[in-house]
């Protein structure tokens, strides 16, 4: 359980598949083993005899039984040295983001636009008292300069006031400078009005945001916690 624990945060798998080959011991020590916290999404035959590909709870591992012993764990390739589970996972995680970023519709992102014609664009999980979040933000300038177009989505998780912040952060005339007051640690003004932050936290729930900055880049790819803006900029391919 502790090595499920450490992984990835949890992403769900959409439909479920068993092989049919899967032994039946295999399958109830695994539900045993596992508990309702990691439900068994999938279960498929992997390149090596005996050992399985498992999607539980929405995390790729790989699983064998002997006797009374679970062998649960990651798979290499020894020719490419690549981390295939890792890599199904990454799959999984940029699919699920795909589908639930791609929801929202842009009108109710609070926009922080590229100097000039935008090359790329970031969306961003956040809390206004989030201190990574807000030394990020003092990076965007930094982005928009590069091209890089900024969406924020609110995702206030840390204290009781994160949400009435977001709300009123949103609900302002002006958002894009009562995001930045607010991550400057002044205060805004109390305002209420029909606004996206509950559905936002939704979607960032879905695809497994545990933390913020969360950051999901333009093809969907995942970037948890705060990276520098240098790195942000070439990991985007930009100057």
């Amino acid at each position: 359980m502790k090595y499920l624990a450490g992984l990835c945060a949890t992403f769900l798998i959409a439909g479920s598949s068993i092989a049919q080959e899967v032994p039946e011991n295999f399958m109830e020590r695994l539900k045993a083993f596992l508990g309702p916290q990691y439900p068994i999404d999938s279960v498929a035959e992997s390149p090596m005899p005996g050992v399985y590909e498992v999607a539980a709870g929405g995390q790729v591992v790989y699983a064998s039984v002997k006797d009374d012993f679970l062998l649960i764990g990651t798979m290499y390739d020894t020719v490419t040295r690549t981390n295939i589970g890792e890599q199904k996972q990454n799959k999984v995680m940029q699919d699920k983001a795909e589908s639930a970023v791609s929801s929202v519709p842009v009108e109710d992102l609070i926009i922080f636009s590229a100097v000039g014609e935008a090359k790329r664009h970031v969306t961003i999980f956040t809390d206004m008292d989030c201190g990574y979040c807000r030394k990020l933000h003092r990076e965007v300038p930094t982005l928009n300069a590069a091209g890089i177009e900024v969406r924020y989505m609110m995702f206030p998780m840390l204290t009781d006031q994160s949400r009435p912040k977001a709300i009123s952060v949103w609900c302002a005339e002006d958002k894009q400078t009562a995001l930045t007051q607010a991550k400057l640690g002044m205060d805004v003004p109390p305002r209420d009005c029909t606004n996206p932050v509950d559905q936002q936290f939704q979607v960032g729930q879905t695809i497994g945001v545990r933390g913020t900055p969360f950051i999901v880049l333009d093809d969907y790819s995942i970037v948890g916690g705060y990276v520098p803006a240098d790195q942000l900029i070439s990991r985007l391919g930009l100057k």
